[in-house]
């Protein structure tokens, strides 16, 4: 069992980048223009195949990029800056990596970059004084979204070329909106609280875009909050986090028509989804006692863990054919 200050920051860790920071937790200790490229980190000379796995980790004192085989082994540090860095996300055909990082460790100094699969080519894709975080790459590579905060209570998606040109906002005025991703269809699908609201109806909810703003939809309607949404390769399923049961837990949906199924192997503590490209889930959960990365069937049988440390391991993202 964790000392309640220890439960404290590691659930401040997790809301915080996730983006979301609730009221019971504040008291807890603890739009881009162009590109611009920054020195080159030393390259990790290990190449990214098919079925790889990324994810971030604090094993080396504070977050990195790390990526490792589908079953777990060669595990090793993608990214060389002495920075926070955290929420990585892959390019479909696996040659570049989005993450967000903040060279002086702070959030409000965080940015989104890219960096070729090999380690090499770190590019700066974002520029503000603000908290950029969050990265997704549309289906076709040519896009990027990502959340920003726009100020204490609020926070919006962008989305942008590849190279961080056009940035545009998503969000309406006074939204949260976090955790973008791209549906197989190229729409944004996102985590979104109406803060102008109060009581049960300020809620977030996922919502689907199109890229440029238009089409706006509610796919959910809870009175629960649902956190980092992602849409299955074939299109048809929801996957999130849900807080229902006063701590967090995966569930899935049809896109279609909202039915909420609390997925069998989830247990309190399970976070961070996203989907391997044969349709099976990966996610961080703290059920062995600190955050470690796991992969799952939605058949129902027990979740394989594929890392194994006293540090913390989360967000994960996989490339490749599967995550074997």
């Amino acid at each position: 069992m964790f000392a309640a200050q220890n439960w404290c920051f590691r659930w401040s860790l997790i809301l915080s980048t996730l983006a979301v920071l609730p009221p019971f937790l504040s008291g807890c200790g603890g739009g881009g223009g162009g590109p611009q490229v920054n020195p080159t980190p030393t390259p990790t000379t290990v190449p990214i195949a098919s079925g790889r796995i990324g994810w971030m980790s604090d094993r080396d004192g504070t977050f990195h990029i790390y990526v490792m085989n589908g079953d777990g082994t060669g595990q090793v540090r993608l990214t060389q800056n002495s920075g926070l860095e955290r929420s990585p996300s892959w390019s479909k055909d696996g040659k570049r990596l989005l993450f967000s990082y903040s060279p002086d460790k702070s959030l409000a100094g965080a940015e989104i970059y890219s960096i070729k699969s090999d380690g090499t080519g770190l590019t700066r894709l974002t520029n503000n004084s603000v908290e950029d975080n969050s990265p997704s790459f549309s289906p076709d590579g040519q896009y990027i979204a990502w959340s920003q905060a726009t100020g204490s209570t609020s926070s919006a998606v962008f989305t942008a070329k590849s190279d961080g040109s056009d940035a545009q906002k998503l969000s309406a005025t006074g939204e949260f909106a976090r955790t973008p991703s791209f549906d197989p269809q190229g729409r944004v699908v996102l985590s979104s609280k109406n803060v102008a609201v109060s009581g049960s109806k300020a809620r977030y909810q996922i919502v689907r875009l199109n890229r440029d703003g238009s089409g706006r939809t509610q796919l959910s309607n809870t009175t629960s909050n649902l956190y980092s949404p992602t849409v299955s390769p074939d299109g048809n399923t929801l996957l999130y986090v849900d807080d229902a049961s006063s701590d967090f837990q995966l569930y899935t949906s049809p896109v279609a028509s909202f039915v909420p199924q609390l997925l069998s192997f989830s247990n309190a503590g399970d976070s961070d989804p996203s989907w391997t490209p044969d349709g099976r889930i990966l996610f961080s959960s703290l059920r062995d006692g600190n955050a470690e990365i796991y992969v799952a069937k939605l058949d129902g049988s027990a979740p394989t863990r594929l890392t194994s440390n006293p540090t913390t391991d989360r967000l994960p993202v996989a490339i490749g054919p599967s995550a074997k």
